[in-house]
This record gives structure tokens, C-alpha cells and sequence, in this order.
């Protein structure tokens, strides 16, 4: 529900009462206003019109800064970029004032850019990881232990507040800026919370991903052979109708390379594309895994053998790195110098973790 409700404001230019209304408010919000209006709509509308170029102004002629009446538009077509600028969407200057084929383009200052995409996100989540994160601060290891705790807190919430937390924090991305993002399930891990998980991501994006082997849950303690074919049976079965993706954690600790590829060709099955989280925490198979079954990332690549660099050099896969993640999870990084091989073999994908 809505925290904003209607406000009467006095316009600065005719001294008139006008309504702010509760859906201006929230659409000033989510584009990081935080100044009220000071005038009214009509008030508004007139200023644009004075500063396009549109109202009275002093001097004469019908010349672009003219006030002798209406402006009259001829195709002109720029030769370098082949825009005709009476139609088409030209990219404006900080500040700028433009109006192009009868359009006027404000953005107050602000400079418009292509948005960002967030290709590897964990949205569908309840509680937190305090504990995890003091044991952390007092020199443990990271070794995903966190995500059955989450598990926990996210089979016992209601959809309506998963729903609800998902947008909050898909209302923090878009402030900054992503416009695309990908959202994961995996905290559910049986097959009702990960059908619902994957059901809530594809509210949101169509770029929602099935990762039911993300870790072995409590339950299927000692018995991961018996979870993956729930994982690539019963569980897909629900899941695949609201998901574009399949992943897997192929990492000492979560699964290992036979089982994710037991994942993987399940998910092919069922028309859902591959992705692959690997080399998380340490050397192993992920990278190679990714490679062979075709998988459109492999996502952390934290550690990178040179086999690793070559295999991803020739092929499609793209090697995505979450720096941030190692950075929160106090994770060693590895030496800086295969930076510079991933870079020459024209693997990398960087991206700011959430």
C-alpha cells in the first residue's frame, strides 16, 4: 500500500491551489526527485513552451528564438549520423534545452544513459545473515553455510511479503540505474518454495532462472544424489513453466560437476537456457562444465586455471565475475596477474554484486 497520499501545493507562478497527487509522487520517487513542483501542470506546460521555443519572446522574426509565430519544420538530415532531426531522437547535453520536430527534451540537468543490466541476482530471499556475517568478521571461512539459514526464513513467509521484499529491492536497482535484471530462485529447495520463488522472479523480469541446486537442503542431508533427481524430476516440472533459465552451483560443498550436468541437460530438455555458478570458492570443474554443455555464463570465476582461460576463449560461454561478492564474503582474492589473461582471452564480464 501506498505511504503517499494527495497534498495541495500553491503554484509560484499564478498563485493557484493545485493537487500533487499520490501517483506523481510515487513516479518523482522512482526517478529520484526530491523537490516538490513548484507549479502548477498548466504553469509547467507554458514554462516548456517558452523555453522550446514555442511562446512570446522578445525580438521578432519566426527564426528558432523568435516569438512571431508558429515555427515551420523541414527534413535536415545530419550527414554524419544520418538522423533527420526533425524526427528522430537526437541525444541531448547535460542541461540542454532541444526542441526537435515539435518536441521539447528536458532532463533538468541529468544526463541520459543506457541502463544498466544485472545479469546475476538472488531477489527472492527472507531474513538475513547476521551470524554468518560475525563469523566472517571473526576470521571464518565463507562456505555457504548462509544460504540454508535464508532457506529457512524464505519457506516461512507468505508469498505476498517474498513478493513485496523483491520489490523493494528491485525499487533500489532501478534507482541506480538497471533497467534489465535476472532474478534467481534458490531459496526455497523443495519443490512448492521453488516453484513459488520462480513464479514471484517472473512477476518481475523475464529473465527468471530455476537454481534449485543451489545447496543441498537439511533434509536430504547425506543424500545429494537423491535431491538432484527431485531437482531435475518433480521440481523442474513446477518450476520451468515461469522460467527462461536453468543454474547450478558446481562448487566443493554444494554439487559437484556430474550432478550439475545431470541439472543442466534437464533443464536443456525442457527448453530452458543454461547457466552455471562455478569456481566460487576454489579451482574445480565449473568453468569446464559451463563450456561443454554450451552454457550461456559461468558466473563468479573467482579462480581460473589457464585450461580454464582457453576453454572460455573458445567458446560462447561468457565468464561473468561478482568481485563484490568475495569482497563481502571476506574471500581471498586470487593474484591479480589472470586479470590480465581473462582480459587478453576476451572472457570478462564484470559486474557489481548486489
Amino acid at each position: 500500500m501506498s505511504t503517499f497520499t494527495d497534498k495541495q501545493l500553491k503554484c509560484m507562478e499564478c498563485n493557484g491551489d493545485f493537487t500533487y497527487t499520490v501517483a506523481e509522487q510515487e513516479l518523482h520517487q522512482s526517478l529520484g526527485y526530491q523537490n516538490e513542483p513548484k507549479r502548477c501542470t498548466p504553469c509547467r506546460e507554458a514554462k516548456r513552451q517558452r523555453k522550446g521555443g514555442g511562446g512570446p519572446r522578445s525580438g521578432g522574426g519566426n527564426g528558432p528564438r523568435g516569438g512571431g509565430g508558429p515555427r515551420e519544420f523541414f527534413a535536415a538530415v545530419c550527414a554524419e549520423f544520418g538522423l533527420d532531426i526533425t524526427r528522430d531522437w537526437i541525444p541531448v547535453r547535460p542541461g540542454a534545452h532541444y526542441m526537435i520536430g515539435g518536441l521539447t527534451v528536458d532532463l533538468e540537468g541529468r544526463t541520459l544513459i543506457p541502463g544498466f543490466v544485472d545479469s546475476h541476482t538472488h531477489l527472492v530471499f527472507a531474513g538475513d545473515r547476521a551470524e554468518e556475517f560475525t563469523a566472517r568478521m571473526a576470521g571464518q571461512p565463507y562456505d555457504g553455510g548462509g544460504i540454508r539459514t535464508t532457506t529457512e526464513a524464505t519457506r516461512s513467509t507468505p508469498t505476498d511479503e517474498l513478493d513485496r521484499l523483491v520489490r523493494r529491492r528491485l525499487d533500489e536497482a532501478h534507482r541506480a540505474g538497471t533497467t534489465t535484471i535476472e532474478i534467481k530462485s534458490g531459496y526455497g529447495l523443495n519443490v512448492d518454495d521453488e516453484a513459488r520463488s520462480v513464479e514471484i522472479a517472473r512477476r518481475h523480469t523475464e529473465e527468471s532462472t530455476f537454481l534449485g541446486a543451489h545447496l543441498l537442503p537439511t533434509e536430504f542431508a547425506g543424500r545429494p544424489d537423491d535431491y538432484i533427481d527431485l531437482v531435475c524430476t518433480d521440481m523442474l516440472e513446477a518450476a520451468a513453466p515461469n522460467a527462461a533459465w536453468i543454474d547450478a552451483f558446481c562448487e566443493t560443498g554444494a554439487f559437484d560437476a556430474d550432478q550439475c550436468r545431470a541439472v543442466l541437460e534437464a533443464g536443456r530438455a525442457a527448453g530452458l537456457g543454461l547457466r552455471l555458478h562455478g569456481n566460487q570458492l576454489g579451482h574445480g570443474p565449473g568453468v569446464q562444465l559451463a563450456v561443454e554443455c554450451g552454457c550461456a555464463s559461468v558466473d563468479h570465476c573467482t579462480y581460473l586455471s589457464d585450461a580454464d582461460l582457453e576453454a572460455l576463449a573458445g567458446s560462447d560461454t561468457v565468464a561473468t565475475f561478482l568481485p563484490a561478492t568475495d569482497f563481502s564474503t571476506r574471500q581471498p582474492y586470487p593474484d591479480a596477474a589472470p586479470g590480465d589473461r581473462r582480459r587478453g582471452c576476451g572472457v570478462l564480464h564484470e559486474r557489481p554484486s548486489r
